[in-house]
């Protein structure tokens, strides 16, 4: 997996562009792989997770999203009120505070750099994520063919409790997000896209383990 993403030549590109992408990138695999940890140890999310979520958000506004998606493929595996609340104030608390400093100062929710290409209308918005979404399709249909096969394979199977089901529902609902949120960036989609890559390949593998093409990957 390692070596397939280093030859992606966005690897390189976007690692020397001055941009987040690629310390987003490492925390959201780090998240990705402490969900698997609390998922294979039967517990709410981690301290660990919430404070790679957190430092993801600091990093990218997305990165509330992904605690947002963790903590609810987590109900899946543990039901307890408790410690599922206990485990979602270790997260809300701190980024409240973020966020309370950052309006007392900055007198705004969002970093600069996001609200500057926002103020457009809600039927604006809603138009150009719609185009987002369909020039993403456009350009990058095996992706989709990909999404579409792991789904069928998934309902096939039956297994929506694994551990690499709970890594496709992150890593899928983080995209979409990301493409929907790219409406009017006029960045290249692999800036979003090159976040996922690692994770997607994991999905790949396990996949094909569980077709048992284990031993050839």
């Amino acid at each position: 997996a390692a070596a397939l993403v280093a030859l992606v030549p966005a690897v390189p590109y976007q690692a020397i562009g001055g941009l987040e992408t690629l310390l987003f990138a490492v925390l959201l695999n780090c998240v990705l792989l402490s969900v698997l940890a609390d998922r294979l140890a039967g517990r709410p999310v981690s301290v660990t997770t919430t404070a790679l979520c957190f430092l993801a958000f600091l990093t990218r506004p997305e990165g509330l999203v992904l605690w947002v998606l963790a903590w609810s493929v987590s109900w899946t595996w543990v039901r307890a009120l408790r410690g599922q609340l206990v485990s979602a104030a270790w997260f809300v608390v701190p980024t409240v505070g973020v966020e309370w400093a950052r309006l007392a100062y900055f007198h705004q929710w969002l970093p600069n750099s996001i609200v500057a290409k926002s103020g457009m209308s809600l039927s604006t918005s809603a138009h150009l994520v719609w185009a987002e979404v369909s020039t993403f399709a456009g350009e990058y249909p095996p992706v989709l063919v990909a999404l579409a096969a792991v789904c069928i394979g998934t309902l096939v199977l039956r297994r929506w409790r694994t551990p690499m089901t709970m890594v496709l529902v992150i890593v899928l609902g983080l995209a979409l997000f990301e493409v929907a949120l790219s409406a009017g960036a006029n960045y290249p989609y692999e800036r979003y896209l090159l976040p996922l890559l690692a994770p997607a390949t994991a999905v790949v593998v396990a996949a094909f383990g569980r077709l048992g093409w284990g031993g050839s990957v």
